[in-house]
């Protein structure tokens, strides 16, 4: 994998994801976290083609979003498909 500083908005999230929920006082100090110390934590995604995937870290690329950040720390990883004649249905 390697870290690249990307802008949030041209990151994709995918609808189907499962997503941690908190209570308003957690959602405060995350957000206050972010405003004070920034994403300290890189987000992760996945280059598939052109296009930069959400794997983990939605929460943060969203605050991210919302407070205006240009940039954010990407871990990238690389999906390579690997077709196999084998279970390609005729």
């Amino acid at each position: 994998m390697k870290l690249i500083k990307v802008k949030p908005q041209l990151i994709k999230i995918p609808e189907l994801r499962v997503r941690a929920r908190f209570d308003q006082e957690i959602w405060e100090q995350f957000q206050n976290s972010i405003k004070e110390a920034g994403i300290i934590s890189p987000v992760i995604v996945c280059q598939i083609e052109e296009e930069l995937v959400l794997v983990d870290g939605e929460h943060r690329l969203v605050e991210a979003i919302a407070q205006g950040l240009p940039t954010v720390d990407l871990y990238v990883s690389v999906l390579i498909l690997i077709l196999d004649p084998y279970l390609v249905i005729h």
